[in-house]
Parts: structure tokens; C-alpha cells; sequence
């Protein structure tokens, strides 16, 4: 959970719980011959001792949990102020209402991808950009929305759940499924 516009919000990091600082040992190796990370890795040898490269793969990948702090609740409204049927139906009940105006959603489902990256400075004028690819498949159901002035102002309540994986380049950090938990203000 964080603390975004005073509210208590869900994120991707309490979402997936991912455990990047402990991959097994095949994940690893597939981890360190990626390219820029192999390109790090040889560049780390010159400088260091090579027994020190755990532990600096370790601290990427903490890094890479930080990116993790992503809140669902934008990510979902931005989604649903992108449909073309939702912006429809909302400049439709703006244009007919002065006030807010609820609109409940069909169940369905929504497929997300981000894309927050590391930016590693390696030399005094070298960096390298590690970009993470987190891609989200949720199931939603009994969704409400509140709409005003044409666009997705909040989520009143619903029922997400789905499932999601993290990876850098073809390497699988981590998956996990989770089980249905509710949308609203501390969602």
C-alpha cells in the first residue's frame, strides 16, 4: 500500500509481492546474460572483485521491486478514460446532468502493460537504462465509476482480480495470480 492524494492506495508492489532480491538459480544466470546486464557485469569485473557481483545483482533488483510502487487506481481510471465506449457514455451523461453521474460497468476485463525503467550510471558519462515490462490481466466485476465533465473522476466500488508478471527482457522475475479484492477509496 502508499499513500497517494491522502488515500491509502493499492499498488503494484503489495499487488504482485514480488521476491526479485531471491531468484533461483536458473533465473539468475538467464538474469545476468542479458545484454546491458552482462555489459554491467563486465564492466563491474574490471573495477571489482568478481565475488562482488551477487551482491550487486541483488541491489538491481531491489531497484527494481522500488519501481514497483505504481498505484493500481490510476492506471485502471486511466484505462477506462481511454475507452472510446466509456469517453461515449461519459460526455453523453455530462452533456444531459450537471452533476456527477455513476455508471456501472458490465463485468470484464482489462490488460495492462508499464514499462518503469532503471537508469544505472556505470562510468562518469555512462548509463544504462534497465527497463522493467510488468504486464497486468485483471478480471473486474460490479465496477461503478463516477464520472464528471466527461471523464472517469473515481472508482465507487467493484471486485478485481487477475493476474500479472514482471520481467526484464526475456527473463521472468516473477508471476502471480491474486484473488479477488475490492475496489474503493483504499483500492
Amino acid at each position: 500500500m502508499i499513500k497517494a492524494n491522502g488515500l491509502e492506495q493499492t499498488d503494484l508492489k503489495t499487488l504482485l509481492r514480488p521476491n526479485l532480491h531471491q531468484l533461483h538459480y536458473t533465473q539468475q544466470k538467464q538474469f545476468d546474460a542479458e545484454p546491458k546486464i552482462a555489459q554491467m557485469r563486465n564492466y563491474f569485473k574490471q573495477y571489482a572483485p568478481s565475488n562482488h557481483w551477487d551482491i550487486f545483482r541483488v541491489e538491481i533488483l531491489l531497484q527494481f521491486e522500488n519501481l514497483l510502487a505504481i498505484p493500481l487506481r490510476p492506471i485502471l481510471i486511466r484505462s477506462w478514460n481511454e475507452h472510446p465506449n466509456i469517453q461515449q457514455i461519459s460526455l453523453a451523461k455530462s452533456r444531459n446532468y450537471s452533476k456527477n453521474n455513476m455508471l456501472p460497468l458490465a463485468n470484464h476485463t482489462l490488460c495492462s502493460e508499464q514499462e518503469p525503467c532503471l537508469v544505472m550510471q556505470v562510468a562518469q558519462n555512462k548509463n544504462i537504462s534497465l527497463p522493467l515490462n510488468i504486464v497486468l490481466e485483471l478480471s473486474l466485476s460490479n465496477v461503478i465509476l463516477k464520472l464528471r465533465h466527461g471523464k472517469v473522476e473515481r472508482i465507487v466500488s467493484g471486485i478485481c482480480q487477475g493476474s500479472g508478471h514482471i520481467k526484464y527482457g526475456d527473463t521472468l522475475l516473477a508471476q502471480r495470480e491474486f484473488m479477488g479484492f475490492r475496489l474503493n477509496e483504499s483500492a
